[in-house]
């Protein structure tokens, strides 16, 4: 079996750019290489996120003045941007619905904004409401489970997590990640980033939800990552 090659996309806010760096993955090993790094006029480049829209890998880079740039990448590396999205206050998470051409944007005082890539339009999809959702919106992400489609956002307010479905009618799940004392492992607060996993892993056979720990009590040292059985979530 050949080298699975992945490129992944990071925004770089020592010197205001988006980095590139390839990865090759050989079975269960990895390794990175930096490709380059992509200037940008923000002022401070924050959350980012992207997909391949339409056969073309795209990057979402946001900022703290409410700008959300689209850039496209071409098969040599060359980075062009096609279009600014502007909110009224600081952005970060942000995920790609690629099958209905939406990109879901956290605004972190506001909510997250469904926007439209084909038409521009956008929406309100779920207000910070200091019931459900609180500010501030962090990481953002979206998988499938049993025919269903959600999006998990970190309600970092009140560090908690929200699902949302979006293939049918339903209320969010609001839920927090608690410590397993047994294990000597503690709870997740203060989210920024997110991903879901929802593909069968070893152990987990309906995959994973990994949050970063922004408070890390268990012991008490830097920040670190926390993982929680996706059926944990689902059941």
């Amino acid at each position: 079996m050949s080298d699975a090659k992945v490129l992944v996309a990071g925004s770089n806010r020592s010197n205001k750019s988006i980095s590139l760096i390839e990865v090759t993955i050989d079975g269960s090993a990895a390794t990175f290489e930096h490709i380059k790094n992509v200037s940008l006029d923000l002022d401070d480049p924050y959350g980012l996120c992207s997909a391949k829209i339409r056969g073309t890998p795209t990057i979402f880079v946001g900022d703290k003045d409410g700008n959300v740039q689209h850039w496209t990448v071409t098969t040599d590396y060359a980075a062009t941007l096609s279009a600014t999205t502007k909110f009224e206050t600081q952005t970060e998470g942000c995920v790609v619905d690629t099958a209905a051409n939406v990109l879901f944007v956290g605004e972190e005082e506001v909510g997250i904004w469904a926007l439209d890539l084909l038409t521009g339009d956008r929406q309100l999809f779920a207000a910070v409401d200091g019931e459900t959702l609180f500010a501030d919106v962090e990481g953002l992400d979206l998988y499938e489970a049993r025919g269903e489609k959600y999006l998990i956002a970190s309600s970092q307010g009140d560090n908690t997590y929200v699902r949302y479905p979006l293939s049918s009618p339903g209320e969010p799940v609001k839920f927090e990640i608690g410590a397993n004392w047994r294990d000597s492992i503690d709870g997740a607060s203060e989210t920024d980033g997110l991903a879901v996993y929802s593909k069968p892993l070893p152990g987990y056979p309906a995959g994973i939800l990994v949050v970063q720990d922004g408070h890390n009590v268990l012991p008490a040292e830097n920040q670190n990552f926390k993982i929680v059985d996706l059926r944990a979530i689902d059941d």
